[in-house]
């Protein structure tokens, strides 16, 4: 939160070791994890006013179920 760019906030959870980790998929838990989305979310009065979210996860199977 409080980034004002989408640059900004990946640098640094790119500069954030467990971020980084989950990311780039350096554990094994993370690895299978290849679908994501990207959102954003203005508040104008709250504290941060900028909120940036990634939400990664393992894709499902191709019959629509989970992995």
């Amino acid at each position: 939160m409080g980034y004002d760019t989408p640059e900004a906030a990946w640098r640094r959870w790119k500069g954030s070791a467990p971020h980084r980790r989950h990311l780039l998929g350096h554990d094994a838990q993370f690895v299978q994890q290849t679908e994501y989305g990207i959102g954003y979310a203005a508040v104008p009065h709250s504290r941060r006013v900028r909120y940036w979210v990634i939400l990664i996860a393992q894709p499902r199977d191709s019959a629509g179920g989970q992995p």
